[in-house]
């Protein structure tokens, strides 16, 4: 096992990790800017890891959020486990409602579906979570609440990742890419980055 991942998941598993969440989401954002979204925290770790940008429920505002995810299939498994906290993070609310989210990975942005998994399916794929990340299993029992699954599956065509000022228009965010709009989301200027980081 590459060393870095070893400590990631180390450090992963101690109860005050939580506190270092400004530190942790002011360093990734720093990276995600510089790096045009090709790089965050948990790159630096060797741990599969996407930007999840979706549509605030309540505000229509584009959130962005760092998180580990799991390869599946042609997409993506993640948990909304704020490391055991005992509040949900928003980005899960967001994400349910939106029914939607645009993934970014290594400097390219796909457009995918959210469909969040329960009983018989849950359990399979939790397993498969478990396997990249066993501290899903600690944070599980930390807390009373059971942590949320995703199965995000690519729903439109990959393209570069370019930052650009969206505007809400039907409910839907255009944004520009070579002087043309495209139908979808992005990281406007004033994205915020979600109060709970990864995991």
């Amino acid at each position: 096992m590459n060393p870095m991942r070893a400590l990631a998941i180390r450090l992963g598993a101690q109860p005050w990790l939580p506190r270092l969440a400004p530190v942790v989401l002011g360093l990734d954002k720093a990276f995600f800017a510089a790096t045009r979204g090709r790089a965050g925290v948990l790159s630096m770790s060797g741990l599969p890891w996407i930007t999840l940008t979706v549509v605030g429920r309540r505000t229509g505002l584009v959130r962005r959020v760092p998180l580990l995810a799991v390869p599946h299939d042609d997409g993506w498994l993640v948990a909304g486990s704020n490391w055991g906290g005992p509040a949900t993070p928003a980005w899960v609310a967001n994400l349910t409602a939106a029914g939607r989210a645009v993934v970014t990975r290594s400097g390219r942005d796909t457009p995918m579906s959210a469909r969040r998994v329960t009983g018989s399916e849950r359990a399979q794929l939790w397993a498969e979570m478990l396997a990249t990340w066993p501290n899903f299993e600690r944070y599980a029992q930390r807390t009373t609440r059971e942590i949320p699954v995703f199965v995000l599956t690519q729903v439109g065509p990959t393209v570069a990742h370019v930052p650009a000022r969206a505007r809400h228009t039907g409910g839907r965010y255009l944004f520009a890419r070579g002087g043309r709009h495209t139908a979808g989301l992005t990281q406007p200027d004033s994205t915020r980055t979600e109060g709970n980081p990864p995991p």
